[in-house]
Order: structure tokens, then C-alpha cells, then sequence
């Protein structure tokens, strides 16, 4: 009898798109709450002040980096 379906790869295939999705409602929930993560990282955590240039760059940094790394391409 010939086995037209591998089961173990639809095993492998569905385990991949559970991680896959897990991954992305993870990445959602830091994505949508950027900015208070990064104003807490920058301003409590590094104790730069918000005014200062270097604060505001930092803050300009955290923001972007997602947008970058979401936008590269090899």
C-alpha cells in the first residue's frame, strides 16, 4: 500500500505553524506597546533625561530597529 501523505510531516508542518503563530502574536503584543517599553528602557532604565539629545536619540533608535528588522531583505 502506498502512502500518498507523509504523517509526519504534516505532524512537522503543523507543530512549525503553531510556533509561527505564537511568534506573532508575541511580536504584536511588543510591537503595539513599543512606546511604553521603550520610554521605560530609556528614560528608568538607562536614566537618560527626556529632554537630551542622547534620550531622544535612544528613543528614535528603539522605535525603528523593529521597523528595520521587519523591512530587510537579504
Amino acid at each position: 500500500m502506498v502512502h500518498l501523505i507523509r504523517f509526519d510531516y504534516i505532524q512537522n508542518t503543523r507543530a512549525a505553524i503553531g510556533i509561527i503563530a505564537v511568534l506573532a502574536v508575541i511580536w504584536r503584543s511588543v510591537y503595539s506597546n513599543l512606546q511604553p517599553i521603550d520610554d521605560w528602557l530609556t528614560y528608568d532604565f538607562l536614566r537618560f533625561e527626556r529632554q537630551s539629545h542622547l534620550g531622544q536619540r535612544s528613543i528614535f533608535w528603539c522605535m525603528m530597529s523593529p521597523k528595520f528588522c521587519c523591512s530587510w531583505r537579504a
